[in-house]
């Protein structure tokens, strides 16, 4: 059984291994014994996401992560469209909650400085 972790300041980025493309997760990790609380880590390839009403839950070749909607800092929640985290349609209930946290900090931060 995987262990399972909690990633906040958390967000997705994309790779390729050939023709296939790949993600992973970035962020500051808790309760994970080979790790000091709160560095950054990026995980190796995600193999699924299950879209949950607070987080979502990421699992990789060893290891599941709690990503809770509330930390998420990716800056346009383009990871949504990807076919390979999600090859099912989320619930909508759930997808409006991670939607609606990401708006959320957006708003909260203003407008993108360049």
């Amino acid at each position: 059984m995987p262990r399972v972790y909690q990633l906040q300041n958390w967000y997705f980025t994309p790779h390729r291994l050939g023709k296939e493309a790949l993600w992973d997760v970035h962020g500051n990790i808790f309760g994970h014994p080979k790790f000091p609380e709160g560095i950054k880590v990026h995980t190796s390839a995600v193999q699924s996401v299950r879209v949950g009403l607070e987080a979502l839950e990421v699992q990789t070749r060893n290891s599941v992560y709690q990503c809770p909607y509330s930390s998420c800092k990716d800056p346009d929640g383009s990871f949504l469209d990807a076919e390979a985290l999600f090859p099912e349609p989320p619930g909508e209930e759930a997808l409006q909650a991670l939607v609606t946290a990401i708006y959320t900090q957006r708003w909260e931060q203003g407008p993108p400085t360049r």
